[in-house]
């Protein structure tokens, strides 16, 4: 779900090095009462009472997050990935802001509070490992659907821009980028292959009306030489 009412301060992996991540990374969420004008950085509030209130900056957040959780996850990554049909997409890089969303919200605090930060870290990078190899089926699976495969380019090169540029997820998806990366590659060389088989078959095609006119105008010419 969007929780775009109040946005909350949180913390995600990657706002810290990875060698203090145990020590440091749980911190308490803290609801924003104060509307965030355009450049500028959220305030958080820390309610400690009715009659008391420090205001402090805020963290950097994204303006939205999409909440999937463990027991949903397969059923999402199925229907984005797998079920989405490119052509009836109005918004073709949907996919990518929905991914990130999500894998933004399962690196910071509101996913299982309860977790250690090591344990939060792995199950990071096994869903975007997760995810990142089903866009790769879906590209292997439609090596001949231009339209397919256009989509999917776009989206695995946004993608990977994402997390390599995300100063909170770039070191916890070195793996998925990677497989991001190989992903953008086999779509490209599937798109060429494509856009080349319908350029010789425009060839092939364009060639033989030229024969056969030649051919014609041979006939024709003998026909009339030897009247």
């Amino acid at each position: 779900m969007y929780n775009t009412g109040s946005l909350q301060r949180h913390q995600t992996l990657g706002s810290l090095p990875r060698s203090s991540i145990a020590s440091n990374i749980e911190t308490n969420m803290m609801s924003i009462r104060q509307v965030v004008q355009p450049g500028q950085l959220p305030i958080a509030m820390n309610n400690n009472n009715n009659n008391s209130q420090q205001v402090r900056k805020g963290d950097n957040i994204l303006p939205a997050i999409l909440e999937v959780g463990e027991e949903l996850e397969d059923l999402f990554l199925t229907t984005i990935i797998k079920r989405i049909d490119p052509n009836q997409v109005q918004f073709k890089l949907c996919i990518t802001y929905s991914l990130y969303m999500v894998t933004r919200y399962r690196a910071s605090t509101y996913f299982k509070p309860e977790i250690t930060p090591e344990i939060r870290a792995e199950l990071l990078i096994a869903f975007c490992i997760k995810y990142a190899n089903m866009i790769q089926r879906a590209i292997n699976e439609n090596h001949t659907n231009q339209s397919s495969l256009a989509f999917w380019l776009a989206n695995s090169s946004e993608i990977l821009h994402f997390l390599k540029n995300d100063r909170h997820l770039s070191a916890f998806t070195f793996d998925s980028q990677d497989i991001m990366a190989e992903s953008v590659q086999i779509a490209f060389n599937f798109l060429v292959i494509c856009q080349q088989n319908e350029l010789k078959e425009v060839l092939s095609t364009f060639t033989k009306d030229i024969v056969d006119q030649s051919n014609n105008a041979m006939d024709t010419m003998t026909q009339n030489i030897l009247k």
